[in-house]
């Protein structure tokens, strides 16, 4: 009878000592995963304003575009934090974070009370990153298109 138990038992623990192994070999697969998307982007920056004057009532956009760096580095197994460089204190542009899957597809993490806006989502590819920003006033439409290749 003691056998018995004793052998139970020592299915038990290796049975839990396999989940655990299983478990680590997991969340190490995703933080390297994460790892592949770290790093610095060379991007091409399009940036789109549509504005509107309520005064007047006229509508005006404009459009420039030019070169931007953005940085990418991993906070979580799934997490990551992305910003352009030099991005001004009140300018429009991507520093947030960004949750994502295995296929290198994210969005922006909603955080606390923080809102939905800016809406946030894009992909990697290769050694590319595609990002799009938009975010929206009662009198302002702003679109950023980030498209980049890892240097």
């Amino acid at each position: 009878m003691k056998t018995n138990i004793r052998c139970k038992h020592q299915k038990i623990l290796f049975l839990l000592l396999l989940v655990v192994v299983l478990g680590m070999i997991g969340v190490s697969c995703r933080k390297i995963a994460m790892k592949k998307w770290e790093g610095v982007y060379e991007c091409e920056k399009s940036y789109n304003t549509s504005c509107w004057n309520p005064t007047t009532g006229e509508t005006y956009s404009y459009d420039t575009s030019h070169k931007a760096i953005v940085d990418v580095v991993a906070i979580d197994d799934s997490i990551l934090h992305i910003e352009e460089r030099d991005l001004g204190r009140y300018s429009h542009g991507v520093r947030h974070n960004v949750i994502v899957n295995t296929n290198g597809n994210f969005t922006r993490l909603i955080e606390g009370n923080s809102g939905s806006t800016p809406y946030i989502n894009g992909y990697f590819n290769k050694n590319g990153i595609n990002i799009e920003y938009e975010t929206r006033s009662q009198i302002a439409t702003i679109h950023i298109s980030y498209n980049g290749k890892k240097l």
